[in-house]
């Protein structure tokens, strides 16, 4: 009995023995298999990362290319795959960031309308300082940009017409009151200067030479006769 007991032990002992060799085996070969950087080794990760960049997920993309490059035992052509999915991700993400800052015609289709409309009832000055301020308190696209410099310079170009029409008129007048400049008002969106005091004023008040309220087309007030 002591013999057979014996005999079973040692089967036992043999069997974990074997039983261990095995896992140990195991274990080395999936060591060797991850140390050398198969594709397949990370082609969870690049599947996830794809899927990211798909859904617009582009922080998590760039996050598992970082965690994957700096965890992972890999090869040189899976860290060249891993580094053009992170490029592609950040890419991606940048677009999406100046597609938020990017304002569209359809946002500046009021201040348009305003330039247009200034331009058209010979208010130069305002038509100017509205194009700046647009250009300056947006982010548009280029075509926006162009549009804007274009009325912006066709302002510019009518305003110093009628200065330099002005000139013109002057130096062929005998009329002393046309040489005689001095400070009158207007309003924001009115077509007539005024004198100081008018009631005209009481909503906007803008000082201006007269001859240069000549000059931009606005025409005295009947009321105040500046």
């Amino acid at each position: 009995m002591k013999i057979i007991n014996k005999i079973l032990s040692t089967i036992v002992g043999i069997t974990m023995l074997a039983n261990s060799l095995l896992v140990s085996g195991s274990d080395i070969v999936l060591q060797n298999a991850y140390a050398s950087g198969s594709y397949e080794n990370i082609i969870a990760e690049v599947l996830q990362i794809d899927s990211y960049i798909s859904s617009g997920l582009y922080l998590e993309a760039i996050e598992l290319c970082n965690k994957t490059l700096s965890t992972r035992n890999i090869s040189d052509s899976d860290k060249a795959i891993l580094t053009a999915d992170k490029e592609k991700a950040e890419n991606a993400y940048n677009a999406y960031l100046a597609s938020l800052n990017t304002v569209s015609y359809a946002n500046i289709a009021n201040e348009v309308n305003r330039i247009n409309s200034y331009i058209s009832r010979g208010l130069y000055l305002e038509a100017i300082s509205l194009c700046n301020s647009t250009l300056s308190n947006y982010t548009l696209s280029p075509d926006d940009i162009n549009l804007l410099n274009n009325l912006k310079n066709s302002s510019e170009s009518r305003y110093n017409a009628y200065l330099s029409s002005s000139k013109t008129s002057k130096g062929n007048s005998s009329s002393s009151s046309q040489n005689v400049s001095y400070t009158v008002y207007r309003t924001k969106t009115g077509s007539k200067y005024h004198s100081n005091g008018c009631r005209y004023l009481s909503r906007s008040k803008i000082a201006i030479s007269k001859s240069d309220a000549i000059a931009i087309g606005l025409t005295p007030c009947s009321v105040c006769k500046p």
